[in-house]
């Protein structure tokens, strides 16, 4: 399953698609890469939970790999928070039986404290859950996300968790509270994949590329009039309709292991990148 021997293999660093409870189809991507805690990083581009067999069992596994793993939030990790403190009705999910469980608040708990992005700045590569809005740079998407894991951390967790099922600007310039900056970060970071033209979100397409709604763009198409940020390599998830897709500087790596497909890991290393893929 794991290997924990010593060795002389140098450390590897590998970015894990969508897990979404496919506890074993993880256990057996590990053996396939031979994952070694003690050498190895791994980094979750979020959605652990919901909809597989055995989302408990992801939970405490990654928890208990402590800083081997960096987990980015996505929105289902955002929306089990959201349940376990009461803002949100979890109808349709696993989140009812997963809170019976004894250490469903401990969970919770670990989970608000995860980062909304990841950057692995020796080998140039952002990692995050869904998008980076076109109407940012990198370097204000880490800034805003900074701003938001901030609250998410903090005593009134519950408003902005509360704000965030809640309409609000598709557009950054149109946000003017606290409430509205930290809806559009987490929307964007976390469930974005179309924006029209002007870079504004429509959340609420979740067809494949070419067979979206007239008008609209998947984000990192939009992105690539950006000039400021095209060394650096963006992982995301959260689209298991695209797939495995590599477009510009960014790559999609959830490959829809919780639909019967495969799970991804994205070997990164200085010279660039490997995928590899574990059937379900």
């Amino acid at each position: 399953m794991i290997n924990r021997s010593q060795g002389l293999r140098r450390m590897s660093t590998y970015i894990i698609g969508d897990v979404h409870g496919c506890y074993q189809s993880l256990l057996a991507l590990l053996g396939k890469i031979q994952f070694n805690p003690k050498k190895d990083k791994l980094i979750f581009v979020g959605d652990l939970i919901n909809r597989g067999p055995d989302s408990l069992s992801v939970l405490r596994f990654v928890k208990s790999l402590g800083d081997s793993a960096v987990v980015v939030l996505g929105n289902h990790d955002i929306s089990f928070i959201a349940y376990m403190a009461g803002v949100y009705h979890g109808r349709g999910t696993d989140f009812p039986k997963m809170a019976l469980a004894k250490d469903s608040t401990a969970l919770s708990e670990w989970l608000r404290n995860q980062p909304l992005l990841h950057q692995v700045l020796d080998l140039n590569y952002l990692v995050v859950h869904a998008a980076i809005p076109p109407e940012w740079s990198i370097e204000k998407a880490t800034q805003r996300a900074r701003k938001a894991e901030k609250k998410l951390r903090g005593e009134n967790y519950k408003k902005y968790l509360r704000a965030a099922y809640q309409p609000g600007p598709t557009h950054w310039k149109k946000c003017q509270t606290k409430r509205d900056k930290f809806r559009y970060t987490v929307n964007g970071l976390t469930r974005l994949r179309y924006c029209d033209a002007k870079g504004g979100f429509d959340l609420s397409e979740k067809a494949p590329p070419r067979q979206q709604k007239k008008g609209l763009l998947p984000w990192f198409e939009s992105r690539q009039s950006r000039q400021d940020d095209q060394a650096t390599q963006i992982v995301f998830g959260h689209w298991a309709a695209l797939g495995y897709h590599q477009y510009g500087n960014s790559i999609c790596i959830d490959s829809g292991c919780v639909w019967g497909n495969r799970l991804t890991a994205l070997k990164i290393t200085p010279d660039g990148y490997l995928a590899i893929h574990k059937k379900r």
